[in-house]
């Protein structure tokens, strides 16, 4: 499975807010078993953040040491105006297999996605 979290990074929520939101990722991602070779079905992880623009952190296929990706997740608050269509499209899933493509979530087409949009406001759809 691969899971995208896309984080508001904007002014619209407050430092300590997002401090919190950086916490709970990182709790999600601890009770997870990423993908290795010696786990080939574990999860592989990416993460966005949006403000001002859209910073790929990292993309799905960065980590296979969940240490090392937990510490990358711990990532300085920004402010800015919030660019949430931006975000939207570089944490959608794309057919295409290279992420050279400037999106982190191009999931395999045989492998589950799950997205995560940590925004200040909620969504109504």
């Amino acid at each position: 499975m691969d899971v995208v979290f896309a984080l508001d990074a904007s002014g619209s929520i407050e430092s300590d807010t997002f401090a919190r939101v950086v916490q709970f990722v990182g709790a999600v991602v601890h009770s997870l078993t990423i993908r290795t070779t010696q786990t080939p079905n574990g999860f592989q992880v990416a993460l966005v953040s949006f403000a001002n623009r859209v910073d790929i952190r990292f993309h799905l296929n960065t980590f296979t040491d969940k240490e090392l990706l937990l510490a990358a997740i711990n990532m300085p608050y920004t402010g800015g105006r919030t660019n949430l269509d931006l975000a939207l499209r570089y944490a959608l899933p794309c057919n295409v297999h290279s992420v050279t493509v400037n999106y982190c979530a191009c999931s395999a087409a045989d492998r589950d996605y799950v997205g995560f949009l940590c925004h200040h406001k909620p969504i109504v759809t």
